[in-house]
């Protein structure tokens, strides 16, 4: 649902990178109630709030491509991504997953590339990004750039799948918050 509409009126792609969500009438999740969901329409209903929305992950994330280079002592250097670079990956006339850019994926964070965090961390991941929607997975997902970092970064790192999509404190909060709890006790 985008400005309280179905997400079919943004077209196929590339304009609408959401062709996995059904389009038409579903059964609104358990969630979100009366009051959050008139709040979010309300909200989105002005195009303005939109272009404010976007510009957060076009300035707050600044991507930028990873190139091999056995000259630095990284193996790597960064190239910054222009806007127009991003929007000609993400509107791809077959989509964003047809780029021949995508199996490379963009960074935001390069100059933290090299940082790891050694002490217990935690990872909830859902069906938007892990490509789970059941509870309960322990194995850390991995087979792309994405997927892989988080374990160099994060070397006891333990994750647990949420049977969520992108919102899982809101879409799954007694899972989340068992979860929490039970990492923050050492259960976990």
């Amino acid at each position: 649902m985008f400005a309280g509409r179905d997400a079919s009126v943004l077209g196929d792609r590339p304009l609408n990178p959401w062709g996995q969500i059904p389009n038409g009438v579903r059964p609104r999740p358990d969630w979100i109630d009366d009051e959050a969901l008139a709040h979010y329409v309300d909200a989105f209903s002005d195009p303005l709030v939109w272009e404010h929305a976007i510009s957060y992950y076009r300035y707050a994330l600044p991507f930028h491509e990873v190139l091999e280079d056995p000259t630095r002592a990284c193996g790597e250097r960064y190239r910054s991504l222009s806007e127009q670079d991003v929007a000609d990956y993400w509107l791809h006339p077959a989509g964003m997953e047809k780029n021949p850019a995508w199996p490379r994926f963009a960074d935001y964070g390069p100059e933290d590339r090299h940082k790891q965090f050694p002490k217990p961390t935690l990872w909830l991941y859902g069906g938007y990004l892990g490509g789970s929607m059941e509870e309960g997975r322990t194995a850390v997902p991995a087979g792309n750039p994405f997927l892989d970092q988080f374990a160099r970064y994060f070397p006891d790192l333990r994750a647990r799948s949420v049977g969520g999509g992108h919102f899982l404190g809101e879409e799954c909060a007694g899972y989340v918050n068992d979860c929490l709890l039970r990492f923050l006790s050492g259960a976990l």
